[in-house]
């Protein structure tokens, strides 16, 4: 590390030297060796060492195994000795720890509608909506990847993802419309706004958010024209388990080809959706959206119309989806008192 050699000061003063750097930033918890070593072949004598060490803003520093329990080779704490302990941990949950008179305790974090312990990965009472995965224990956690799902309240890892990988949450007004959690995405946001719109499409909406299945939407300008002349407007992408249990379905709507359609029906004046044909002068893009999003969404609520059911062909895939769309579009027809096809 090099040497400062410090002049003398007065006649009675012999050399002295500082050994190793003067100022050295440490900018994360670790180990360092200290040691003194004479290679040369003067005398060296070190009566004077000194290590010296001034505490920066840094408060505290966590590590944690990928179940959550923490690394304490790797976590620091350097809180003044009249602060309480900071209990939230992992997660940002509550630690449960020192609650008897001993001193000791079972080192549980609180989820809320939960306890859960760290060192065991697991559980401590049933999970309540233990019905709706029935392929999985209801102790488990997050479907044993902690490194991709989460599980932000004990309820089962169940989410729209917002923008920070978080469970989206909103509120419905008495009007109808919606109120979204700041981590919302604007894809989310248009989407959903556009189911809001009927009943079924609420209904929808809300099952995504209460379903067990991580839930991405994306809103894609491109124009998607099959070979055999057909349109996509959507489409979603499952992620599924060995067993068939789906934990995660990707929702592409797809903007390009809902506008490119509506011009290329203009001729006819009609636009299909399901077994009907709507009046392409009464609906919007956003209303083909808004119907599209339902669709889509009906396959990833409904085990029949997805990946989950191996026995279901893609035709009946379709039926429960094409029928929820058909729902949604004459719930805005009527709402403009129009009729559908």
């Amino acid at each position: 590390m090099g040497a400062i050699q410090i002049p003398v000061t007065n006649t009675g003063d012999t050399l002295k030297q500082v050994v190793g750097p003067m100022s050295m930033v440490i900018r994360r918890n670790g180990w360092i060796y200290i040691y003194l070593s004479n290679e040369s072949a003067e005398d060296v004598f070190f009566d004077n060492l000194v290590v010296n060490l001034k505490h920066g803003p840094l408060l505290e520093q966590q590590d944690y195994y990928p179940f959550g329990m923490e690394i304490p080779g790797l976590s620091t704490q350097a809180f003044k000795y009249q602060y309480k302990p900071n209990r939230y941990n992992y997660n940002g949950k509550e630690e449960q720890s020192k609650e008897f008179s001993d001193s000791s305790g079972l080192n549980w974090d609180d989820y809320g509608a939960r306890m859960y312990d760290p060192q065991i990965a697991r559980w401590m009472k049933i999970d309540p909506l233990a019905d709706k995965m029935r392929r999985f224990s209801p102790y488990n956690y997050a479907f044993d990847n902690p490194i991709r799902f989460i599980d932000p309240d004990g309820m089962g890892p169940e989410w729209i993802v917002g923008t920070d990988g978080k469970k989206v949450t909103y509120t419905t007004n008495k009007d109808g419309t919606i109120n979204w959690s700041k981590n919302t995405s604007a894809d989310v946001k248009r989407a959903g706004n556009l189911m809001a719109q009927t009943e079924i499409g609420s209904q929808e909406l809300k099952s995504l958010v209460d379903s067990k299945t991580a839930v991405t939407i994306k809103i894609d300008t491109k124009t998607i024209n099959n070979d055999n002349g057909t349109f996509e407007r959507g489409n979603t992408n499952y992620k599924t388990l060995s067993d068939g249990t789906m934990v995660k379905a990707d929702i592409t709507l797809y903007e390009g080809t809902i506008k490119a359609q509506k011009e290329y029906v203009t001729d006819q004046g009609q636009i299909p959706v399901g077994d009907k044909n709507y009046e392409t002068k009464n609906l919007t893009s956003d209303d083909i959206l808004g119907t599209t999003a339902t669709h889509e969404a009906t396959h990833v609520t409904d085990s029949k119309s997805n990946n989950t059911d191996k026995n279901a062909t893609r035709e009946s895939k379709e039926i429960k989806p094409n029928e929820n769309q058909q729902r949604h579009l004459d719930e805005l027809l009527k709402k403009k008192n129009l009729n559908g096809g």
